[in-house]
């Protein structure tokens, strides 16, 4: 019996000592796919739609099944998926009525990069009339969706053929080059709609974890854009460039080095994201050391400055600009500093964190 208990607590010591505890000690976690809401205290702002329809704003993804249902999104109401929480920037569907969708002449539509995607068994597509435009043809709904950049404004013909349940040209993209990707289902009436863009505001306890000047953070997101230069997952302060973590404040926008942001921007450095697959980013603000880890690389450390404790900070967004166009899933803020060795392990697609 002595020899069974001694044998039992080796393996228990000896498990305590190889399976290290993950740090939990403060540390705030979110899940926007199992709560389908934002954590308390944390506000989103989307103004009303303009043009023909003033709750264009759905949930509904070009890759959806055919005839999926979807829903719809007042203003200041986030929307959710499957996926998480989504924040993208605003754009404008130029086809309509989007929900009866036949063969039309469009308006003129101004320079710029674009995205045609349907829903439905059949196809659309686009071609040129007094416009000029790069990468129109014949796209199957459902499955894909087509990048279009108009090089002269004017009119294009979106024919339909077959079943199509609804239909959006939208744009133009924040995102002016090839890397444009779709966002959600714009619905539109009698003329065109104008979706504006999502920004959340993070809450006055989680800013103040981000704000500690040693801290942690980990975002799992599914982009709908790929190869960007702009992405933003978490900005601080006022936006001046590229950030993925952006501890700036109004008056010093040099507080996160170009080394770190490349790091940290997937769109900069590495292999491009691919389309609604799972992300993940990991980070620590720590003075005169930020270390970021990306999808399972190792941790890369730039040097840095302190942060600005008295800021706002938003998920997803550069308040005004610099849109994150994906499904945020999860986040997990700590307020002290992981090992390098962690945030490579917590970058990692299925890992605990």
């Amino acid at each position: 019996m002595k020899r069974v208990l001694s044998l039992f607590f080796a393996i228990a010591a000896f498990s305590a000592v190889s399976a290290a505890p993950r740090p939990q000690s403060g540390a705030f976690y979110w899940s926007f796919v199992k709560q389908a809401a934002l954590p308390p205290s944390w506000a989103i702002t989307r103004a009303s739609c303009t043009g023909s329809v003033s709750a264009c704003t759905t949930n509904a993804q070009y890759n959806d099944a055919a005839g999926a249902n979807y829903t719809t999104y007042a203003a200041n109401s986030p929307v959710f998926t499957g996926s998480g929480a989504g924040i993208f920037e605003g754009r404008t569907n130029y086809l309509f009525p989007s929900e009866t969708p036949t063969t039309t002449i469009s308006g003129s539509i101004p320079l710029g990069y674009y995205v045609l995607m349907c829903n439905g068994s059949g196809s659309v597509t686009s071609s040129a009339l007094t416009g000029v435009a790069t990468g129109l043809g014949a796209l199957t709904c459902s499955s894909t969706y087509q990048t279009v950049q108009v090089t002269t404004a004017g009119t294009f013909t979106f024919t339909v053929s077959g079943t199509v349940n609804w239909f959006d040209f939208q744009g133009p993209c924040n995102y002016a080059n090839s890397a444009c990707g779709p966002t959600p289902h714009i619905v539109t009436t009698t003329g065109t709609s104008t979706r504006p863009s999502d920004v959340i505001k993070v809450g006055s306890a989680q800013a103040a974890l981000l704000g500690i000047r040693n801290s942690s953070i980990v975002i799992e997101y599914y982009s709908t854009s790929s190869g960007v230069t702009n992405q933003m997952l978490i900005l601080g302060g006022s936006v001046t460039g590229t950030y993925v973590l952006s501890p700036i404040d109004a008056n010093n926008s040099s507080k996160c080095t170009s080394a770190i942001l490349n790091v940290a921007n997937l769109g900069t450095s590495g292999s491009n994201q691919a389309i609604l697959t799972l992300n993940r980013v990991a980070a620590t603000v720590n003075p005169g050391n930020y270390a970021i880890s990306c999808n399972g690389t190792a941790s890369t450390n730039s040097a840095g400055t302190n942060v600005p404790t008295s800021i706002a900070y938003y998920l997803g967004s550069g308040n005004t600009a610099y849109f994150c166009n994906c499904w945020v899933s999860q986040i997990k803020i700590w307020p002290f500093v992981l090992p390098n060795t962690l945030l490579q392990q917590y970058s990692s697609a299925g890992a605990a964190f």
